[in-house]
């Protein structure tokens, strides 16, 4: 239900931000145009000339009506894109399954050795696997309980840390920590990397589905569906 929740106030939310970034009055007069000219493609089917201009008065229409709603779109896009990041690691992402193994991988900037300290409850199974030409480094871990905890990568003489959970329920769990803003805005839900060889740490966590109405789903699709119906209802 929380998702839920979020949804309908993220639709009603939208839906009123639009209307203050928007100018709703020459909206609602192009909106008449255009239908006045689907009008006019109906009444005069007969009419040649007629038909022609309803057509240019159309394609004009819509050039119109996509100028009036670029810009607030493009205004709401940026925090929007913003705050999915930031809820699908909720959502979207499950913790590691107890007794099933998965990989946790590192992208380095430099070619040296690399190390992995996991926390109290996973284990890991293989030692470095390089893949070569990338700088990447990888290792497969299994976590033989339900924990909560950090794992700790050695390279080039520093450590750096990746939050790590495993078990049951919803958990915040960011798949990956990077060391660049861009790498950041992707995957927000750690702090940087600090300066240094490591330029990503990526954990592989499994896709989560949410269940509602007895229908299972991925977490946008609920998140799309709901803030469309509670859009459409706030601007009835």
């Amino acid at each position: 239900m929380t998702l839920i929740l979020i949804s309908a106030i993220t639709g009603v939310a939208v839906n009123w931000l639009f209307g203050r970034f928007s100018d709703r009055e020459s909206i609602r007069e192009v909106k008449n145009r255009l239908q006045s000219h689907l009008l006019e493609l109906r009444l005069f089917v007969n009419e040649p000339v007629v038909i022609w201009q309803a057509q240019k008065g159309l394609i004009a229409a819509n050039g119109r009506y996509l100028a009036l709603v670029i810009r607030p779109l493009a205004l709401l896009s940026i925090p929007m894109a913003l705050f999915v990041t930031l809820l699908d690691p909720y959502f979207g992402v499950a913790p590691l399954p107890v007794g099933h193994p998965a990989v946790v991988t590192i992208q380095l900037n430099q070619p040296i050795d690399a190390s992995l300290e996991p926390p109290d409850g996973i284990a890991v199974e293989t030692p470095a696997v390089r893949i070569p030409g990338s700088r990447q480094v990888s290792w497969r871990i299994r976590p033989a309980r339900s924990t909560s905890g950090v794992l700790r990568i050695g390279a080039g003489g520093a450590w750096v840390e990746k939050k790590i959970e495993a078990g049951e329920g919803h958990r915040y769990t960011p798949a990956r920590r990077a060391a660049s803003v861009l790498g950041w805005l992707a995957s927000p839900g750690e702090s940087l990397l600090p300066a240094g060889p490591v330029d990503w740490i990526r954990v592989g966590y499994p896709e989560a589905e949410v269940e509602w109405l007895g229908l299972r789903a991925h977490w946008l699709v609920w998140f799309m569906a709901v803030s469309t119906v509670a859009a459409l209802l706030h601007r009835s």
